[in-house]
């Protein structure tokens, strides 16, 4: 079994991707996007997606590549992670800090940080690839702001908590394609028919994703397109969940 994630090492959908998957072999993709495509192709078994996160909102590049599908997905498993950054530094640059990398998430999410020090800041795909950057090339003065406690010689953590006092959460899906007769409790799909839409706000749809193990009880997600639109004139498809009338 395959289980793609958002890589390099280090990044938080690694560490989803071991809550989730247990015997599968890791395959770290470049992108979200890539994430989808892999699964909905057959590319791999299955993806962990980060979906939504507490502070941030939902995802624009997960919302839009399910969105893109042409088949549904099936929900295999969420987990939800405490979502804490820290600085990292080399541990021979001893330079005055003067930027800081990391994907634009992180940085939304330590902006309060970021604009109480005179940095630049350079976004990234990811976590990972931002410590893997500052570790590997010489560029003195610059900082990985990455998950907190990573163990890396090379790498010392300089600052904890940049995110601030309490720790977001951000939810992460594991996805795989839906058999063929359709017999998944929970999928996220694609659908053409924007009446489903009638009642929600401007450039909303709702994501319904059962909690724990797929049980009755959902999480319902708001899901805001990258550039909002007015509802007459959305993406010909919004997401919803397939429930298997039979489901328990």
């Amino acid at each position: 079994m395959t289980l793609a994630f958002l890589g390099p090492a280090f990044s938080f959908s690694e560490r989803a991707a071991h809550i989730l998957g247990t015997t599968e072999t890791l395959v770290p993709l470049d992108d979200i996007a890539a994430l989808i495509s892999a699964v909905a192709s057959g590319g791999v078994d299955c993806a962990v997606v980060p979906i939504e996160n507490s502070q941030a909102g939902t995802v624009p590049a997960a919302v839009n590549a399910l969105i893109a599908l042409d088949r549904p997905l099936q929900v295999l498993g969420e987990t939800a992670l405490p979502i804490r950054f820290s600085l990292y530094r080399g541990r021979d640059d001893d330079a005055d800090l003067a930027g800081v990398i990391s994907h634009a998430m992180s940085l939304k999410q330590c902006a309060r940080w970021i604009d109480s020090h005179p940095v630049k800041t350079e976004e990234v795909g990811s976590n990972g690839t931002a410590f893997i950057r500052v570790r590997d090339e010489t560029r003195p003065g610059w900082g990985a702001i990455a998950p907190s406690d990573i163990d890396d010689d090379a790498m010392m953590q300089v600052e904890r908590d940049l995110q601030g006092g309490s720790a977001f959460h951000t939810r992460f899906v594991l996805c795989a394609q839906c058999p063929s007769d359709i017999t998944a409790k929970a999928a996220i799909m694609a659908v053409e028919d924007l009446t489903v839409l009638e009642g929600c706000e401007s450039a909303r749809a709702l994501i319904c994703i059962p909690n724990g193990e797929l049980g009755r009880s959902t999480t319902i997600v708001e899901a805001r397109f990258a550039e909002p639109l007015p509802i007459d004139n959305l993406p010909g498809r919004a997401l919803l969940v397939w429930m298997d009338s039979n489901a328990d």
